[in-house]
């Protein structure tokens, strides 16, 4: 989707006859795992018109639904293998929300049977959940009746919650588990290329560091403010620090989203390190003797280490942040989603589509609010133009300049995206080379196949 291109999995075609109505004619012969209590009945179009409508009148979510609640008129089993969406307005990136991993093709008798099915997945995919322990492990089976002939390639996969990286990366280098999740620094992964039997490839970063801004609240209700933290920002210094040199600077769209990301050199000309400028801000805002803030930090993986590398930065341009280390639940529940910080530091998703990260933090347009409490007609106006635009040069200019825009507003302070490697073992062999898939995008695992360990 990266140039708005489709590619099909469970469809056989796709058509779009007008700017609102999107066709997809199904496989047929697909099947629901071989399980209790659908034992492998055939999916049908019925079946993705129910967990679409499911997941948008579910109670328990909110993210996900502006599409499906604010921009879709209905959706339609034309027939046993045909299914329909129809839209509201024109609405370009239609076919990504339909593929967003969380919006998953559930049989209706399961959740009849299990309710949420936390514990009792069951779908049409590559493996079988045979044990879920949350926080602990996901063991599955290989599907027998998977729809693509041959694959999954391997008879079963396991998933161990290792939270503390250095326990990660022993597991990996003690053979425990076959690709490593843990992000790599430029010293780190030169020890990993002298082990044996370990591939590395460069591979696309889409995760980046952001520093969140509560812009309805005081201090940052006064764009001064805002904009002095974004200029004592030294992006390239964090670059230095906590990525050995090996990095990009951010801006509203990750730099490796390149179709639809801003110049590397404008981007870091926009960012240009100001200490003295950014004291004459906080000084003409009422901070002439500093600002004093709490940083909100999601306590989880390098954030709380790299949070301390901000911290001192700051002090530079007379902004002291004290630093408030949060377990990972309660920050994405009570902080984040609750909207309850003035500044929030973590580590931001990697979204495929722009619309994703300009509207999650610059936005109205799609949910009627966003985390950072910001609104800009000017901008609302532009994100407005892009979803009704299918041609992507077109749509890629409309989203660049809402990228520049964006920047000025100094609501989302994205500051880098490190360097990135795909490691595994040198038995793992992913059909897609090159790409950070294996270790980021596990949907894909139909396409992993092994050797025999050495």
């Amino acid at each position: 989707m990266v140039d708005q291109t489709v590619e099909l999995e469970m469809a056989e075609t796709y058509e779009q006859p007008d700017d609102l109505t999107h066709v997809f004619k199904l496989r047929p012969g697909i099947k629901f795992h071989n399980v209790d209590p659908v034992y492998g009945r055939e999916v049908t179009a019925d079946d993705i018109v129910y967990s679409f409508e499911r997941h948008r009148d579910d109670p328990n979510v909110a993210n996900d639904r502006g599409f499906l609640r604010t921009y879709t008129e209905r959706f339609e089993a034309v027939d046993r293998y045909t299914f329909r969406l129809v839209t509201k307005q024109p609405f370009s990136p239609a076919v990504y929300e339909m593929s967003n991993p969380t919006q998953p093709i559930v049989p209706h008798e399961a959740v009849e049977k299990f309710g949420n099915l936390h514990e009792h997945a069951v779908g049409a995919g590559a493996y079988i959940l045979e044990e879920f322990v949350r926080q602990e492990r996901c063991k599955m089976r290989r599907n027998p009746d998977y729809f693509k002939p041959g694959q999954p390639y391997l008879d079963s996969r396991e998933w161990i919650v290792i939270p503390d990286l250095s326990s990660l990366d022993q597991a990996f280098r003690t053979r425990q588990t076959d690709y490593n999740y843990v992000a790599y620094d430029k010293i780190k992964i030169d020890e990993v290329r002298r082990m044996d039997h370990v591939v590395v490839e460069d591979g696309t970063n889409l995760w980046y560091w952001t520093l969140l801004l509560r812009v309805d609240k005081p201090p940052f209700n006064d764009v001064r403010v805002r904009e002095a933290v974004d200029v004592s920002l030294d992006r390239q210094a964090m670059i230095d620090k906590l990525a050995f040199g090996e990095g990009k600077f951010c801006g509203p769209i990750s730099p490796d989203l390149e179709f639809w990301t801003l110049p590397q050199d404008e981007v870091r000309d926009f960012y240009r390190v100001d200490y003295e400028k950014a004291k004459q801000l906080l000084a003409a805002a009422g901070y002439a003797d500093g600002l004093k803030l709490d940083m909100i930090v999601e306590g989880v993986g390098n954030a709380p280490a790299y949070a301390t590398v901000i911290q001192d930065i700051l002090r530079k341009g007379n902004i002291d942040a004290n630093l408030v280390i949060t377990e990972y639940g309660v920050w994405l529940s009570q902080r984040l989603l609750a909207g309850d910080f003035l500044t929030n530091f973590f580590l931001n998703l990697p979204f495929y589509e722009p619309d994703k990260p300009l509207g999650n933090w610059y936005s109205k347009g799609m949910i009627g609010f966003n985390f950072c409490g910001y609104s800009d007609p000017q901008f609302d106006d532009l994100m407005e133009k892009q979803r009704r635009e299918f041609d992507p040069q077109k749509r890629r200019q409309i989203v660049l300049e809402a990228q520049r825009l964006a920047m000025k507003s100094h609501v989302a302070l994205n500051t880098f995206t490190p360097r990135s490697w795909n490691v595994y073992r040198d038995w793992v062999h992913p059909l897609l080379k090159g790409q950070a898939a294996l270790s980021t995008r596990g949907y894909l695992a139909d396409q992993v196949w092994m050797s025999q360990r050495v």
